[in-house]
């Protein structure tokens, strides 16, 4: 039934033994999924479409009633795309027994302004809150180990949020679009950083990085390899002029990309490669000498 916008109302018959995933994607006006008590496989609890046993929750209709919704105890999983589009939700009460978020499991749900996650969570799944405009506050326990692509792609609002200490690796979009999120903390375990990861996050002017941390480091808030040879990544709340540390031998690809507040940096004569892209979008800059030692741009 994916983008039957028209659809309100679903009663699924008792030998339904498998609903595929995002079954019910972009149906926008869905307020209410009924299930035949004589279906072995599936259940309804006021309109939401639950697995028979109840542990997993698997659509919340888009337009259901109501701005706050609390799932039940029991529930382990909460599914693909299960709140996706709920735009009349504002809060979500997740209990402790979830242990499992599929991907887009809240994208779209623009109203959505604060969310718990169980410390038993130790997946985010890609796209997870995509597009969730209005949420504030979310924090993400240290259970989790891995954070899917673009899972917090478009969360206008989100002024700032922690990575827990187990995550190893940050994808490509995982924050693009975040356009309030002001700092970032890169903890000890990262060893991987896309290079779409802060994309169009024109307010971040810091980037720390733990000490412990053996792959990355930072210095005045702008991101480098360990050994300060490679300057990965200057963040686009970054204002006025920039000098760049003599040591640096490489700015990256996308380096300084979309700093539309800085109106000069300075290139040392260590550097010897200028990556793709590296100055992309930089509207306000008006002065970049580029010394002889440069052989690559």
């Amino acid at each position: 039934f994916f983008g039957c916008v028209a659809l309100s109302e679903i009663k699924i018959p008792a030998n339904v033994s498998k609903i595929g995933d995002a079954v019910f994607y972009e149906c926008s006006n869905l307020t209410n999924i009924e299930v035949s008590e004589t279906n072995a496989y599936y259940c309804s609890n006021d309109g939401v479409l639950f697995s028979k046993d109840g542990t997993s929750l698997i659509k919340y209709p888009s337009l259901k009633t109501g701005e706050e919704y609390i799932i039940p105890k029991g529930v382990t999983s909460i599914e693909h795309c299960a709140f996706e589009g709920c735009l009349g939700l504002i809060d979500i009460d997740v209990p402790d027994s979830v242990t499992s978020i599929g991907s887009r499991a809240f994208s779209g749900c623009r109203r959505l302004s604060s969310i718990y996650i169980p410390l038993g969570v130790i997946s985010i799944g890609d796209g997870l809150f995509l597009d969730c405009s209005s949420l504030v506050n979310v924090v993400i326990p240290d259970s989790v180990t891995s954070i899917g692509s673009r899972a917090f792609s478009g969360c206008h609002s989100l002024s700032e949020i922690n990575i827990p200490e187990n995550v190893t690796f940050i994808g490509n979009n995982i924050f693009s679009d975040c356009i309030n999120l002001t700092s970032i903390v890169i903890p000890a375990n990262i060893t991987n950083i896309d290079n779409s990861a802060f994309e169009n996050c024109l307010s971040l002017a810091r980037i720390e990085v733990s000490e412990n941390n053996a792959h990355y480091s930072s210095e005045d808030g702008v991101l480098f390899d360990k050994n300060k040879t490679s300057l990965i990544l200057c963040p686009a709340g970054k204002k006025g002029e920039y000098l760049i540390p003599e040591g640096v031998t490489n700015i990256g690809d996308s380096a300084f990309s979309d700093c539309v507040g800085l109106t000069g940096i300075a290139i040392p004569g260590s550097v010897t490669g200028i990556g793709n892209y590296a100055f992309g979008y930089c509207t306000g800059l008006t002065n970049v000498v580029i010394p002889d030692t440069v052989t690559t741009i």
